[in-house]
């Protein structure tokens, strides 16, 4: 069975690198999944669809591979560091002047950063192991032991205790407004700085000066600071206490330390690879001017399109790259077949061949990520920030999964529903923090509502009713 497991930007560069075809490249991956489908939903997003099976039997070896011996927990730490220090470096000599360099050149960074990028994957992926298959066997564990006082214990492991960048960006932020010392000069420092948190493709922009100052538009900032310090100093005395309790279990207390990780993981590996995706526009930039091209099309070559010209100045079709930088192609990969399919037709024929036809859903279920009761409300689908604007407060905030610049939509929601995620998924953590009523992994909530639509939310069971 096809199961929807993620929807992302698009890009066929980083579909191949990460995602979509890009699944084949990765070592263990390779051995476990066989099929993948990536079809266009409209602003620049695909989903991408996994046979359930395969997708479970990755979930499983990841995790095995993970808790490997007593030091699972150092060791994961110590590979990512390495890994992640050296996916960094890769993107640092695209820094410098480009134009100067040979093809062969080129060639030689592009083939360096490929191969750093496909060895982080483990960790893009690893976190998904941890939320589906790791934490409810702990879960289940600490239940078991600790009785009553698991909920307290669980509900600490699973809080954020280390600072995320897009918090720190906006402590740094408020700061600056607290001080008075909000300037174009001192906007336009904070730009270069963060504005990469923005950027999940080389066709992304960056935050601008005007993006910020919307983050702290009538915010008092004494207060939310104080707030923001408060709330990680409480989380991290609960998860202090927490490993206290777990201490006289070796195995219990470094899973407790492994997925308390995770959460902040979660979210660092992805800022850390739009740091990384920054770093690599020029790379895209100076393939634009040598093929004659604009508007990072360049990225919408796939890898051996890229080493075909960079080896051997084969050029590309460029009326087939200029449609894929549309966005409305779809990848069909199963087996040893990658296609990547840019007639419309042959895409819904696809579609309806190997998904079906919509089925109508009246009742949705998913798991409870912040029990607050029963909500009614009105749908509104979100599928990027930018969607910020036709959010209206009350309203309920369906989407496939939240990131930490969601932050200012989810404060105005009555409720919360995502297609992806687990306990320690943003929207669980900041639905907690918010006291929000939350529903998670509900696997198709993007495709079977729409905005508009009448709901209830019951967050207690992890139930969504459609209402006339």
């Amino acid at each position: 069975m096809w199961i929807k497991k993620y929807t992302r930007p698009s890009n066929v560069q980083y579909d191949e690198l990460i995602r979509g075809s890009g699944l084949f490249q990765i070592p263990l991956l390779v051995s476990v999944i066989k099929s993948c489908l990536g079809f266009p939903v409209g602003k620049g997003f695909l989903e991408f669809y996994i046979q359930e099976n395969e997708w479970d039997n990755l979930m499983e070896k990841m995790s095995k591979k993970m808790l490997r011996g007593r030091n699972f927990y150092q060791r994961y730490v110590q590979d990512y560091r390495q890994v992640s220090k050296q996916y960094y470096k890769s993107a640092l000599p695209f820094k410098k002047d480009l134009t100067k360099l040979s093809n062969r050149q080129l060639f030689n960074l592009y083939q360096n950063f490929v191969k750093s990028t496909r060895a982080m994957c483990w960790f893009f992926y690893s976190v998904w192991a941890i939320n589906e298959v790791i934490e409810p066997a702990f879960k289940k564990k600490i239940i078991k032991k600790f009785g009553a006082k698991a909920k307290k214990i669980l509900l600490a492991i699973n809080s954020l205790t280390q600072t995320i960048r897009f918090d720190q960006q906006l402590k740094e932020l408020l700061i600056l407004k607290d001080k008075g010392n909000i300037n174009q000069k001192t906007l336009q420092a904070h730009v270069q700085k963060w504005g990469y948190l923005k950027v999940y493709a080389p066709h992304h922009q960056p935050f601008k000066s005007a993006d910020f100052l919307k983050m702290i538009k009538g915010v008092k900032p004494k207060k939310q600071l104080k707030e923001i310090i408060k709330g990680l100093k409480e989380n991290q005395k609960q998860y202090q206490q927490a490993l206290q309790l777990l201490k006289i279990n070796e195995g219990l207390f470094n899973l407790a330390r492994l997925i308390n990780l995770n959460i902040y993981l979660r979210n660092e590996r992805m800022d850390l690879y739009r740091e990384v995706t920054m770093l690599v526009k020029p790379f895209y930039q100076e393939l634009d001017r040598r093929l004659g091209l604009a508007n990072y099309q360049s990225s919408f070559l796939t890898i051996d399109e890229i080493n075909q010209f960079l080896l051997k100045n084969k050029k590309p079709n460029f009326r087939e790259i200029k449609e894929r930088a549309k966005i409305k192609y779809a990848w069909y990969c199963q087996g040893k077949t990658r296609r990547l399919i840019l007639n419309q037709a042959e895409i819904k024929k696809l579609y309806k061949k190997k998904l079906g036809s919509k089925e109508k859903y009246y009742e949705l279920n998913g798991m409870v990520a912040y029990p607050a009761g029963k909500v009614r409300g009105r749908v509104r689908i979100v599928i990027s920030v930018h969607d910020e604007l036709k959010f209206c407060p009350k309203e309920i905030l369906v989407t496939p999964m939240t990131r930490p610049e969601y932050t200012n939509i989810m404060k105005k929601a009555a409720a919360i529903v995502t297609d992806e995620g687990g306990v320690t998924c943003h929207a669980a953590v900041l639905s907690r923090e918010l006291k929000i009523p939350c529903v998670i992994g509900t696997k198709i909530a993007t495709k079977v509502l729409k905005d508009g639509d009448m709901v209830e939310v019951d967050a207690n069971k992890g139930i969504i009713k459609k209402l006339k």
